[in-house]
């Protein structure tokens, strides 16, 4: 995105994400048993164009985050995931084939 940040999806990061010195941005990462967010805000003295490209000066910016993790538990999960399976049918066929 660096090299092309002009494009459609580098102006969703820029357009969608900051104004200029302040922007935000989330981070989602699922595995098997777990998803992980990352919540992000930064304010700055310096106005840049692309956030993420830019030549940020760490005494000029300040970065706030949250980070959380939701992991599934297993022992309560493996007692009602027939339930869940039987009340989604033959929908998560459909979703995963989608996809």
């Amino acid at each position: 995105m660096a090299s092309d940040w002009r494009s459609k999806a580098g102006n969703i990061f820029r357009e969608g994400g900051s104004k200029g010195d302040s922007g935000n941005f989330q981070v989602m990462a699922a595995g098997s048993d777990s998803v992980s967010f990352g919540f992000f805000y930064f304010t700055s003295r310096d106005s840049q164009d692309n956030f993420f490209t830019a030549d940020w000066k760490t005494q000029n910016t300040r970065l706030s985050y949250r980070l959380f993790e939701l992991r599934i538990d297993e022992g309560y999960y493996s007692q009602v995931r027939p339930m869940v399976i039987a009340k989604l049918g033959d929908f998560i066929h459909r979703c995963i084939s989608n996809i």
